[in-house]
């Protein structure tokens, strides 16, 4: 009587004695829109996974390193520099910066967001410290006058330096 209703399952559905190994060899897993999936089998590289969806691959020796692809900022807070003339200053800034080889971003280095951040200071100082903030001579760079100059300098310099993570600045 039961096997005759639609709703019910039958058990010819369930895994057998003999699927069930097949069956904890394979993981269900989704990958989202803002993610990319490298996959690694015994420590080797075998591909990325860019595609959002839900994957059933085998979960043996198989290691997942998801990484977001979404644009983030960060936040360069108060940091005391010299700038070019000797005079102390108090800059700022905010990067944007993106994964763009998610292969690069798992394998190259342990953390990429963090080593955006520990590059992005060094580069902020280097660059200010060349300029003085401003001057009397018109003709001269300075900070003030010529801050889209300064900002295409910093964006050349940073993306130089987290290029090998994967990673573009925006």
């Amino acid at each position: 009587e039961l096997k005759d209703h639609p709703d019910i399952i039958s058990d010819s559905c369930l895994c057998t004695p003999i699927e069930w190994p097949l069956f904890c060899c394979l993981t269900a897993f989704t990958v989202d829109p803002a993610h990319k999936d490298v996959q690694l089998f015994c420590g080797k590289y075998t591909g990325t996974i860019s595609e959002p969806g839900c994957y059933c691959r085998n979960a043996i020796c198989v290691e997942r390193r998801r990484m977001n692809v979404t644009i983030k900022t960060l936040d360069l807070e108060n940091t005391k520099i010299i700038d070019g003339r000797g005079n102390p200053l108090i800059v700022s800034g905010i990067v944007a910066y993106q994964i763009v080889e998610p292969r690069r971003a798992a394998l190259d280095v342990d953390s990429p967001d963090l080593f955006v951040r520990n590059q992005a200071p060094p580069i902020l100082k280097h660059i200010v410290s060349k300029y003085p903030y401003e001057s009397e001579d018109s003709k001269e760079q300075t900070l003030r006058s010529s801050p889209d100059n300064i900002n295409s300098m910093l964006k050349k310099d940073l993306q130089e330096r987290v290029r090998q993570a994967g990673v573009k600045v925006h």
